[in-house]
């Protein structure tokens, strides 16, 4: 018996010590950890190195992630010591300046799934051993200077399904084996110098949907069967093959601009989802492709081939800005003849062109100086008429004061659903099921001439404006008991509101708030630059942002609006919302476009942050801040890449917007276009 024990007492002693070792070398791994990072990562402190922001360490604790974006480090990538970090599976070190060429021992970092340093200054030829990380699915290493040619071992990475290699001097052909990288989605290889052809085996991946080889020096043949990408961006190159494309064709971009293109464009034609389309500077042959045959293409060029004619049946787009529609406007003709030289159709444009657009542009600056005062004189005119005029433009005509008054039960405050700048806003569900909001100026500030102007400058500015994402004026009402302005009805209320609300904020994903944000920015490039004279809301705020059912944004409250004179300083009383006004209005109450640029940039990063900035302002001015720190906390960290890069590219826009100074801004246009891209 006792024999039995001391075997027990024996076998629990080896126990212990082999866990006390095991707990000791999980120890000094950990601590080995932390001081390889305290050595250079910036957002060290005291706590633990798994509470650092960036750094992500599984349950027992070893680092498993690192993530850092846009933080100067400025030392060579070998100084870092990752190989302190062998249990690592995610690895970003992206714009922080890193130099020299990638150490040998990240080739031994076998779980890595996700390795990106793009944006620094590395240098060196493709790291060959990196193929040995097989569970690599995210590979990222362009804007550096990698040169030489890409190693065909680079499909030994059996499981990569997004390789950026993009913005570097890479050279040579396209390995021929890309066809084993069978999980591959999104590849690019542009803006680099490689040559020779596009390998008959890209054509094979079944799972690609994104490619990108442009500004390379790429010949030969673009295969017909790359039509089931959705994006295929392959300008700039020296391709020469006749244009083929086969049924089903899923692509929404394309474009293949600058190279030597041939044949007829007719096979394009079943591409009926284009969006995008870039044909310029090629040899194709016969007719332009009539833009009306797609559905749902935005941009369009077919400039610049001159054996192409313009179509004679059928109007050109808008958007077409080919050579061919310059000839049809200025000569009248239906088609360009292929016999008049380059030469002299570029002197001709040179000279009538200005006159031309000179003359239109006076003809709609004239239009809208007509309107605006037939506006004026009409809201005159109805004031007079006894205080009793509703005029409301809807679908039947037959909607009068009486029946507002009807569907609000006289106004009664359970249909108030918020308050404005000057009035209280109603809900007014009428009889027929069409529900719209009442903005209703009061009886005390209807007798107060700011808010009454403030009314009228609503009702002029709204009745000239059309554009998809600015609140519609369906009409207003001048009552000797009440007047108010009869608007579109927004189910969602305001972007205030959603973000205020826990419940609602985590409704609104990533996704949608960028897509509100680019929503306001369209609005306002339409208002500052589509406009004549432009228009200046003045009071943009995330109170004013209104959201409909389907969490598209569109810009109310225009009681503060203001139409820029060429002519004038433009001096003005400092107007709208407190945290949302530029700063250089309250040392020069000078009003212009600028104004409202600094404010959509609070309202962006508003959106992005989940409330108001606030001293964020400041510290984006000054030095910058990670990423981490501006995202709404009550959403998960995006950790889809496409829309993380969306959201990257919202906060630097907004950073340029609340610039100090003005005259550094970008413009809405430079906004609208950059997260439009």
């Amino acid at each position: 018996m006792w024999h039995a024990r001391l075997l027990r007492c024996l076998m629990m002693m080896m126990l212990f010590f082999m866990l006390s070792q095991t707990t000791t070398a999980n120890d000094v791994n950990k601590s080995s950890e932390a001081k390889a990072l305290l050595a250079w990562w910036p957002y060290g402190n005291a706590s633990h190195h798994c509470n650092w922001q960036g750094i992500y360490c599984s349950k027992v604790g070893g680092v498993i992630g690192i993530k850092l974006y846009s933080h100067y480090l400025g030392c060579q990538l070998e100084s870092l010591n990752l190989s302190s970090f062998p249990n690592l599976v995610s690895l970003s070190i992206d714009r922080c300046s890193l130099e020299g060429s990638i150490p040998e021992y990240i080739g031994l970092l076998s779980s890595l799934t996700i390795l990106s340093f793009s944006g620094n200054q590395l240098t060196g030829g493709f790291p060959v051993f990196l193929t040995n990380l097989t569970r690599l699915e995210y590979l990222d290493l362009s804007g550096n200077s990698f040169g030489g040619e890409l190693s065909a071992s680079l499909t030994n990475l059996t499981r990569l399904k997004y390789l950026y290699l993009a913005s570097n001097s890479f050279s040579g052909p396209i390995p021929s084996n890309f066809g084993n990288l069978s999980q591959l989605e999104f590849l690019n290889l542009g803006q680099n110098s490689i040559s020779g052809r596009i390998p008959l085996h890209i054509a094979t991946l079944v799972s690609l949907n994104h490619l990108d080889l442009t500004h390379n020096s790429l010949v030969g043949l673009v295969h017909g069967n790359l039509s089931r990408l959705d994006y295929l961006d392959v300008s700039s190159n020296q391709l020469s093959s006749n244009l083929s494309f086969q049924y089903p064709c899923n692509l929404t971009h394309l474009d293949l601009s600058m190279n030597h293109m041939t044949g007829a464009l007719t096979t394009i034609l079943v591409c009926k989802d284009l969006e995008y389309l870039d044909l310029h500077s090629n040899n194709f042959v016969g007719e332009q492709l009539d833009t009306l045959k797609f559905t749902y293409l935005k941009f369009v060029n077919q400039s610049l081939n001159n054996n192409l004619t313009a179509i004679a049946s059928s109007p050109s787009s808008m958007q077409d800005i080919g050579i061919g529609l310059l000839c049809i406007a200025l000569s009248g003709q239906s088609t360009c003849k292929n016999h008049m030289p380059r030469n002299k159709l570029v002197h001709h444009l040179t000279i009538f062109l200005p006159i031309i657009l000179g003359f239109c542009f006076l003809l709609l600056l004239y239009a809208c100086y007509k309107k605006h005062n037939a506006t004026e004189k009409k809201i005159q005119l109805e004031t007079e008429k006894h205080g009793n005029v509703c005029s409301i433009l809807n679908y039947d005509g037959t909607i009068a004061y009486e029946d507002f008054i009807t569907a609000t039960e006289d106004f009664d405050l359970k249909y108030c659903i918020g308050t404005g700048g000057y009035g209280s806003v109603y809900e007014a569900k009428l009889p027929h099921g069409k529900t719209f909001a009442l903005k209703k100026l009061h009886r005390f500030e209807a007798n107060q001439p700011e808010f009454d102007h403030s009314f009228k400058n609503e009702i002029q500015v709204l009745t000239n404006l059309r554009h998809k994402n600015i609140v519609k004026l369906y009409g207003f009402c001048l009552h000797n008991k009440c007047n108010f302005l009869v608007y579109e009805f927004m189910e969602r209320g305001s972007l205030f509101c959603a973000l205020s609300s826990s419940e609602l904020a985590v409704e609104v994903d990533w996704m949608k708030r960028v897509n509100i944000i680019k929503d306001v920015a369209h609005a306002l490039a339409y208002m500052h630059h589509d406009c004549s004279p432009p228009i200046v809301h003045r009071d943009i705020s995330s109170n004013n942002i209104l959201l409909n059912s389907e969490m598209e944004g569109f810009v109310a409250d225009f009681g503060a609006a203001r139409l820029i004179d060429p002519d004038s300083s433009n001096h003005t009383a400092i107007v709208g919302t407190l945290g949302y006004i530029a700063p250089e209005l309250a040392y020069n109450m000078i009003v212009n476009e600028k104004c409202d640029v600094y404010s959509f940039g609070v309202v962006a990063l508003e959106t992005i942050r989940g409330k108001h900035p606030g001293d964020l302002l400041t510290s984006l001015n000054c030095r910058g801040i990670a990423l981490e720190d501006i995202l709404d906390k009550r959403l998960p960290y995006p950790t889809n890449r496409s829309i993380e890069k969306e959201i990257i590219r919202v906060c630097d826009v907004a950073a340029a917007c609340i610039l100090t100074d003005p005259k550094c801004r970008p413009t809405m246009r430079n906004v609208a276009q950059i997260l439009s891209c």
